[in-house]
Protein backbone atom coordinates (compact mmCIF):
# COMPACT_ATOMS: atom_id res chain seq x y z
CA UNK A 1 0.00 0.00 0.00
CA UNK A 2 1.28 3.79 -0.92
CA UNK A 3 2.01 5.85 2.25
CA UNK A 4 -0.40 9.16 1.49
CA UNK A 5 1.65 11.92 4.03
CA UNK A 6 -1.23 13.68 5.93
CA UNK A 7 -2.67 16.76 4.57
CA UNK A 8 -1.68 15.35 1.13
CA UNK A 9 -3.30 15.34 -2.51
CA UNK A 10 -2.81 12.13 -3.43
CA UNK A 11 -5.61 9.63 -4.38
CA UNK A 12 -7.96 12.86 -4.98
CA UNK A 13 -11.00 11.28 -7.49
CA UNK A 14 -12.59 14.78 -8.19
CA UNK A 15 -11.27 18.09 -8.28
CA UNK A 16 -13.73 21.66 -8.82
CA UNK A 17 -12.33 24.43 -10.20
CA UNK A 18 -13.85 27.78 -11.42
CA UNK A 19 -11.31 27.98 -14.19
CA UNK A 20 -12.00 24.96 -15.81
CA UNK A 21 -12.67 25.12 -19.64
CA UNK A 22 -11.45 28.40 -19.63
CA UNK A 23 -9.18 29.92 -21.59
CA UNK A 24 -6.13 31.39 -20.10
CA UNK A 25 -5.99 35.47 -20.08
CA UNK A 26 -4.28 38.10 -18.02
CA UNK A 27 -6.72 38.69 -15.45
CA UNK A 28 -7.66 34.87 -14.25
CA UNK A 29 -10.76 33.61 -12.50
CA UNK A 30 -13.39 35.32 -10.33
CA UNK A 31 -12.96 38.96 -9.60
CA UNK A 32 -13.72 40.13 -6.25
CA UNK A 33 -13.68 44.13 -5.73
CA UNK A 34 -11.62 45.21 -2.55
CA UNK A 35 -14.79 47.01 -0.21
CA UNK A 36 -14.30 50.75 0.99
CA UNK A 37 -10.87 51.97 2.07
CA UNK A 38 -10.04 49.42 4.53
CA UNK A 39 -13.33 47.83 4.71
CA UNK A 40 -14.03 44.32 3.78
CA UNK A 41 -16.45 44.49 0.72
CA UNK A 42 -19.09 42.51 -0.26
CA UNK A 43 -19.28 38.42 -0.25
CA UNK A 44 -18.36 37.18 -4.14
CA UNK A 45 -19.34 33.73 -4.62
CA UNK A 46 -16.45 31.62 -6.20
CA UNK A 47 -17.68 28.24 -6.06
CA UNK A 48 -21.34 27.25 -5.60
CA UNK A 49 -22.99 24.33 -4.33
CA UNK A 50 -19.94 21.69 -4.70
CA UNK A 51 -21.06 18.44 -5.99
CA UNK A 52 -18.92 16.50 -3.04
CA UNK A 53 -17.48 16.58 0.30
CA UNK A 54 -13.77 18.48 0.10
CA UNK A 55 -10.92 17.73 1.63
CA UNK A 56 -8.45 20.71 0.15
CA UNK A 57 -8.89 24.00 -1.01
CA UNK A 58 -5.94 26.04 -3.44
CA UNK A 59 -6.83 29.86 -3.56
CA UNK A 60 -4.91 31.59 -6.18
CA UNK A 61 -4.92 35.41 -6.24
CA UNK A 62 -4.03 37.41 -9.53
CA UNK A 63 -4.17 41.26 -11.16
CA UNK A 64 -4.99 43.28 -8.19
CA UNK A 65 -1.89 45.39 -8.92
CA UNK A 66 -1.72 49.11 -10.23
CA UNK A 67 1.24 50.73 -11.44
CA UNK A 68 2.76 53.57 -9.25
CA UNK A 69 0.40 52.58 -6.17
CA UNK A 70 1.37 51.67 -3.12
CA UNK A 71 -1.23 48.81 -2.31
CA UNK A 72 -2.09 45.87 -0.35
CA UNK A 73 -5.50 43.56 -0.42
CA UNK A 74 -6.41 41.47 2.96
CA UNK A 75 -8.95 38.73 1.84
CA UNK A 76 -11.59 36.41 3.47
CA UNK A 77 -12.28 32.90 2.15
CA UNK A 78 -15.96 32.03 3.75
CA UNK A 79 -18.49 29.11 3.53
CA UNK A 80 -21.58 28.34 3.22
CA UNK A 81 -23.05 24.86 4.17
CA UNK A 82 -26.29 25.48 2.78
CA UNK A 83 -25.17 26.55 -0.31
CA UNK A 84 -26.47 29.94 -0.40
CA UNK A 85 -25.27 33.46 0.23
CA UNK A 86 -24.61 33.79 4.16
CA UNK A 87 -21.08 33.13 4.34
CA UNK A 88 -19.43 32.36 7.40
CA UNK A 89 -15.23 33.37 7.47
CA UNK A 90 -12.85 30.22 7.29
CA UNK A 91 -9.85 31.53 6.34
CA UNK A 92 -9.14 35.45 7.49
CA UNK A 93 -7.24 37.72 5.60
CA UNK A 94 -5.25 35.95 3.24
CA UNK A 95 -2.31 38.58 2.34
CA UNK A 96 -3.35 38.86 -1.76
CA UNK A 97 -1.91 41.79 -3.35
CA UNK A 98 -1.20 43.71 -5.65
CA UNK A 99 -0.51 40.59 -7.53
CA UNK A 100 0.61 40.21 -10.48
CA UNK A 101 -1.24 38.91 -13.79
CA UNK A 102 -1.91 35.27 -14.68
CA UNK A 103 -0.35 35.64 -17.89
CA UNK A 104 3.00 36.15 -16.21
CA UNK A 105 2.96 33.67 -13.35
CA UNK A 106 3.04 36.42 -10.62
CA UNK A 107 0.26 35.44 -8.91
CA UNK A 108 -0.66 34.60 -4.73
CA UNK A 109 -0.74 30.90 -4.24
CA UNK A 110 -2.11 29.24 -0.98
CA UNK A 111 -2.95 25.64 -0.01
CA UNK A 112 -5.01 24.15 2.84
CA UNK A 113 -6.30 20.79 3.66
CA UNK A 114 -9.58 21.95 4.57
CA UNK A 115 -12.79 20.45 5.06
CA UNK A 116 -15.65 21.84 3.16
CA UNK A 117 -19.10 19.31 3.12
CA UNK A 118 -20.71 18.93 -0.04
CA UNK A 119 -23.56 21.47 -0.78
CA UNK A 120 -21.37 24.56 0.30
CA UNK A 121 -20.56 27.50 -1.26
CA UNK A 122 -17.64 29.09 -0.75
CA UNK A 123 -16.91 32.94 -1.53
CA UNK A 124 -14.54 35.37 -0.49
CA UNK A 125 -14.46 38.87 0.45
CA UNK A 126 -11.75 41.38 0.59
CA UNK A 127 -10.43 45.05 1.22
CA UNK A 128 -7.20 47.11 0.64
CA UNK A 129 -5.43 50.13 1.79
CA UNK A 130 -5.71 51.90 -1.74
CA UNK A 131 -8.58 53.40 -3.55
CA UNK A 132 -11.73 51.19 -3.28
CA UNK A 133 -12.70 48.96 -5.64
CA UNK A 134 -10.52 47.85 -8.62
CA UNK A 135 -9.49 44.58 -9.37
CA UNK A 136 -8.74 40.68 -6.90
CA UNK A 137 -8.98 37.83 -9.22
CA UNK A 138 -9.48 34.41 -7.63
CA UNK A 139 -9.01 31.47 -8.71
CA UNK A 140 -10.25 28.52 -6.76
CA UNK A 141 -9.93 24.54 -6.89
CA UNK A 142 -11.33 21.99 -4.07
CA UNK A 143 -10.03 18.07 -4.32
CA UNK A 144 -12.54 15.53 -2.78
CA UNK A 145 -13.18 11.58 -3.56
CA UNK A 146 -10.41 10.22 -1.55
CA UNK A 147 -8.79 7.08 -2.99
CA UNK A 148 -8.70 6.47 0.82
CA UNK A 149 -10.22 9.22 3.56
CA UNK A 150 -8.16 7.74 6.68
CA UNK A 151 -4.79 8.81 4.95
CA UNK A 152 -5.95 12.27 4.92
CA UNK A 153 -5.33 14.88 7.89
CA UNK A 154 -8.00 17.76 7.65
CA UNK A 155 -9.10 21.00 9.35
CA UNK A 156 -12.34 22.89 9.86
CA UNK A 157 -10.52 26.42 9.82
CA UNK A 158 -7.70 28.75 9.99
CA UNK A 159 -6.71 31.37 12.32
CA UNK A 160 -4.21 34.57 11.03
CA UNK A 161 -1.41 35.82 12.88
CA UNK A 162 0.33 39.50 12.23
CA UNK A 163 -2.45 41.18 10.36
CA UNK A 164 -3.05 44.68 10.75
CA UNK A 165 -5.96 45.10 9.64
CA UNK A 166 -7.87 48.63 10.17
CA UNK A 167 -6.43 51.21 8.61
CA UNK A 168 -3.53 49.20 6.77
CA UNK A 169 -4.97 46.25 5.10
CA UNK A 170 -1.22 44.34 6.00
CA UNK A 171 0.67 42.04 7.93
CA UNK A 172 3.43 42.93 10.52
CA UNK A 173 6.18 45.02 9.00
CA UNK A 174 9.74 42.99 9.17
CA UNK A 175 12.85 44.25 7.94
CA UNK A 176 14.68 41.60 5.26
CA UNK A 177 18.27 40.74 5.96
CA UNK A 178 20.71 40.77 2.84
CA UNK A 179 24.15 38.59 2.67
CA UNK A 180 21.99 37.31 6.06
CA UNK A 181 18.65 36.45 7.65
CA UNK A 182 16.65 39.60 8.62
CA UNK A 183 15.61 39.51 12.41
CA UNK A 184 12.54 37.91 13.78
CA UNK A 185 9.71 39.78 14.38
CA UNK A 186 6.29 38.54 16.62
CA UNK A 187 3.68 37.70 14.65
CA UNK A 188 1.46 36.66 17.03
CA UNK A 189 0.59 33.61 19.50
CA UNK A 190 -1.37 31.01 18.79
CA UNK A 191 -5.55 30.54 19.91
CA UNK A 192 -6.06 27.41 18.54
CA UNK A 193 -4.32 24.04 18.57
CA UNK A 194 -2.91 24.74 14.90
CA UNK A 195 -0.90 22.03 12.79
CA UNK A 196 -0.97 23.14 9.18
CA UNK A 197 1.04 26.34 7.79
CA UNK A 198 1.02 28.88 5.37
CA UNK A 199 2.16 32.44 4.80
CA UNK A 200 1.45 35.64 3.32
CA UNK A 201 4.03 38.48 2.20
CA UNK A 202 3.87 41.89 0.44
CA UNK A 203 5.18 45.76 -0.02
CA UNK A 204 3.42 48.97 0.39
CA UNK A 205 5.51 50.92 -1.92
CA UNK A 206 4.41 52.74 -5.33
CA UNK A 207 8.05 52.51 -6.60
CA UNK A 208 9.53 48.72 -6.30
CA UNK A 209 12.13 47.32 -7.19
CA UNK A 210 12.38 44.20 -8.89
CA UNK A 211 13.52 41.69 -6.12
CA UNK A 212 13.36 37.59 -5.46
CA UNK A 213 12.78 37.19 -1.60
CA UNK A 214 13.21 34.58 0.78
CA UNK A 215 10.56 34.32 3.89
CA UNK A 216 10.75 32.17 6.89
CA UNK A 217 8.17 31.43 9.42
CA UNK A 218 8.83 29.61 12.52
CA UNK A 219 6.92 28.99 16.17
CA UNK A 220 8.63 29.60 19.54
CA UNK A 221 10.76 32.25 21.43
CA UNK A 222 14.09 33.72 20.76
CA UNK A 223 16.68 31.91 20.78
CA UNK A 224 15.00 28.54 19.93
CA UNK A 225 12.64 29.33 17.16
CA UNK A 226 11.30 26.28 15.08
CA UNK A 227 11.49 26.18 11.23
CA UNK A 228 7.65 26.07 9.81
CA UNK A 229 7.93 27.61 6.54
CA UNK A 230 11.74 28.28 5.27
CA UNK A 231 12.54 29.92 1.95
CA UNK A 232 9.00 31.07 0.57
CA UNK A 233 9.96 32.02 -2.70
CA UNK A 234 8.07 35.62 -3.67
CA UNK A 235 9.20 38.02 -6.49
CA UNK A 236 8.53 41.57 -7.12
CA UNK A 237 8.69 43.69 -10.10
CA UNK A 238 9.12 47.53 -11.15
CA UNK A 239 5.95 47.49 -11.96
CA UNK A 240 4.65 46.91 -8.41
CA UNK A 241 3.47 43.47 -9.04
CA UNK A 242 3.98 40.67 -6.43
CA UNK A 243 3.54 36.86 -6.74
CA UNK A 244 4.43 33.96 -3.78
CA UNK A 245 5.06 30.66 -4.95
CA UNK A 246 3.10 28.17 -2.79
CA UNK A 247 5.20 26.79 0.35
CA UNK A 248 4.88 23.56 2.13
CA UNK A 249 5.56 23.61 5.92
CA UNK A 250 7.05 21.40 8.38
CA UNK A 251 4.54 18.63 10.32
CA UNK A 252 4.10 20.67 13.49
CA UNK A 253 1.74 20.42 16.23
CA UNK A 254 1.47 23.76 18.00
CA UNK A 255 0.13 23.87 21.52
CA UNK A 256 -2.38 26.91 22.44
CA UNK A 257 -0.44 30.19 23.52
CA UNK A 258 2.81 28.93 20.94
CA UNK A 259 4.72 32.16 19.41
CA UNK A 260 4.46 32.46 15.94
CA UNK A 261 7.53 35.03 14.28
CA UNK A 262 8.80 35.99 10.97
CA UNK A 263 11.59 37.22 9.17
CA UNK A 264 13.00 37.46 5.37
CA UNK A 265 16.15 37.75 3.65
CA UNK A 266 16.05 39.66 -0.08
CA UNK A 267 18.44 39.56 -3.09
CA UNK A 268 18.61 43.00 -3.39
CA UNK A 269 21.02 45.76 -1.88
CA UNK A 270 18.01 46.14 1.06
CA UNK A 271 14.36 46.14 -0.48
CA UNK A 272 12.01 47.85 -0.92
CA UNK A 273 9.75 50.11 2.29
CA UNK A 274 7.14 48.57 4.25
CA UNK A 275 7.39 45.02 3.71
CA UNK A 276 5.12 42.88 5.79
CA UNK A 277 4.12 39.34 6.08
CA UNK A 278 1.72 37.23 8.05
CA UNK A 279 1.11 33.20 8.87
CA UNK A 280 -1.82 31.08 9.17
CA UNK A 281 -2.21 28.00 11.25
CA UNK A 282 -5.06 25.14 10.39
CA UNK A 283 -7.22 23.76 13.10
Amino acid sequence: MIWVPPGGTAGFNWHRSNIQGVQPVTSMGTNNPPGALNVKGAWTTILSALEFDAYAIRIRFNASATGGTAKSLLTDVGTDPAGGVVFSVVIPDLISGPSGTWLLGLVYDYYFPLFIPAGSSVACRSQTNAAAGGANFVVMDVYGRPRDVSQLRVGTRVESYGIVSAGSSRGTIITPGTVAEGAYVTLGTTTLPVWWFQAGFSIIDGSMNGDVYHLDVASGDAPNEQILIEDMACATTGSEQIGQLLSVPQARDLAIGTTIRGRGQVSGVGGDTNTHVAAYGLV
